[in-house]
């Protein structure tokens, strides 16, 4: 795949890289490339479905936000690099793909994570 066609998606998670609190932090920017561009989210090129589609995932440590909004769809047959600097919720949000996030006292996430078309979170 040539960088054509890949889809670039850009989240600004908040991070502190100085003294500063976060809140006032400059954004951290993590860049997920995957699959081809120009289809709608959760679909391929052939319009077949994507095994792995996240839809507005926010994973929360206590009252702290620690990732916010992501949308992400993973297409079959390929691989997918999450690369971001320390602290910007590459770890969170793969444990929260695998339900391991919800393990950890006062941590919880919200959105869906669906695999093969079905909520991991659901009833």
């Amino acid at each position: 795949m040539t960088t054509d066609q890949a889809m670039q998606t850009t989240k600004e998670p908040r991070v502190t890289t100085d003294d500063r609190p976060a809140s006032t932090a400059a954004p951290a920017r993590v860049t997920v490339w995957s699959g081809p561009a120009g289809h709608a989210p959760g679909s391929d090129a052939t319009g077949g479905t994507h095994p792995l589609v996240v839809r507005d995932l926010s994973a929360y440590f206590g009252s702290h936000h620690a990732v916010e909004g992501v949308d992400l769809s993973f297409p079959p047959n390929t691989v997918t690099a999450l690369i971001g600097p320390s602290g910007c919720g590459k770890s969170t949000f793969i444990r929260c793909l695998n339900r391991m996030h919800e393990l950890i006292p006062g941590a919880r996430a919200t959105g869906d994570v669906l695999l093969h078309g079905q909520d991991i979170y659901g009833p």
